[in-house]
């Protein structure tokens, strides 16, 4: 919506909330001024209460924040699904979630609720991506602007291995595992359609012929144990494996 009291419609409390304690908004109805939001560039909800306690389980209304470049939400949310399609200009986003130790000294979730889809192929712009620790099983980056990205981290999403990009061999011998760049999850790999994998394993005429293995730098290596590789295919799909010893 657009014009001089227009209004975006924002049905979560701790969502509206946040923006009044930022200063977008000023009264708690489920409704923002659109001209109040569609100029906001950087939009830090990690700022806003107690972030374990108050959490925002609907971000409907992101969309009215047309300029946005900067989304940080850290820790304060359980989102399932969150629809940044609208926000083409968003350059930084964070979807961290909380964790702890358990008791083995391993990395495990506040709580098991987290984002479950991100489709980022709108976002042209974007550049950093910080969506650490959630629930991913779909993870969309093929948004033509993958060779400007700066650093990706996906770690702790278990329940995600294939991961679309613009150009799956790019990815592989480009974005190596560290904070310098990248950081990922041992079953985590790269293709440029991931919903065509399962087909193609069915599907006796396609050649999978192993063209090469590489090491996380992209550099040509042989099968080793106890690192993670990159086995590159012939019908252009792409594995990460680890072999353990």
């Amino acid at each position: 919506m657009i014009g001089i009291g227009q209004q975006t419609y924002v049905p979560d409390d701790t969502f509206e909330q946040c923006l009044i304690e930022l200063g977008i908004d000023n009264i708690l109805d489920d409704f923002v001024l659109t001209s109040s939001i569609d100029t906001v560039t950087n939009l830090p909800l990690w700022m806003c209460g107690v972030f374990w306690t108050d959490t925002i389980f609907d971000l409907t209304g992101i969309e009215g924040f047309v300029n946005l470049r900067l989304l940080n939400i850290d820790y304060g949310h359980q989102l399932r699904r969150i629809d940044l399609s609208q926000n083409i200009q968003l350059e930084y986003l964070s979807l961290q979630r909380e964790y702890d130790y358990d008791s083995l000294g391993n990395w495990i979730a506040f709580d098991t609720l987290g984002i479950d889809t991100l489709d980022l192929s709108n976002n042209i712009n974007l550049i950093d991506l910080d969506a650490e620790n959630n629930d991913l099983h779909f993870l969309d980056l093929r948004n033509g602007n993958n060779s400007n990205m700066i650093h990706v981290n996906v770690e702790t999403n278990f329940h995600l291995s294939c991961i679309n990009v613009d150009d799956s061999l790019w990815a592989s011998a480009n974005w190596g595992y560290g904070p310098q760049w990248g950081e990922w999850d041992i079953q985590h790999f790269f293709s440029n359609n991931c919903s065509s994998i399962t087909s193609i394993s069915e599907t006796q005429t396609v050649d999978k012929t192993l063209i090469k293995i590489t090491d996380i730098l992209g550099r040509k290596t042989k099968e080793a144990p106890n690192a993670p590789l990159f086995y590159i295919f012939k019908d252009g799909t792409v594995e990460k494996r680890i072999i353990i010893e």
